[in-house]
């Protein structure tokens, strides 16, 4: 999973931000790829992670979405993950990049 903050703010900072726009658009062609609102549920859930886990928001509302789409483990280059897989709320392979 990947958050459109995210993917956004990396062609934004390279100063391409239609490029950003075009490969958004291009997931979403993908029939393996679900683009999943933040509800209300979400963010209540995920500041409760934010705090216990002292992750920064952005990952607290990946790892909510993660949990709440029944995900059964996680591949991630952040570290912030492997809290919640030392708490084992969620299981994370870490790739280091």
């Amino acid at each position: 999973m990947l958050s459109i903050n995210e993917i956004l703010v990396y062609f934004f900072r390279n100063g391409k931000s239609e490029s950003g726009k075009e490969i958004l658009s291009l997931l979403k062609l993908f029939p393996n790829i679900k683009l999943i609102p933040v509800s209300e549920r979400t963010a209540e859930l995920s500041a409760g992670y934010r705090y216990g886990l002292g992750i920064p928001t952005i990952d607290s509302l990946i790892l909510t979405t993660f949990i709440y789409e029944r995900c059964d483990k996680v591949i991630s280059t952040d570290k912030h993950f492997l809290k919640a897989n030392e708490q084992n709320i969620i299981e994370v392979e870490y790739l280091s990049s």
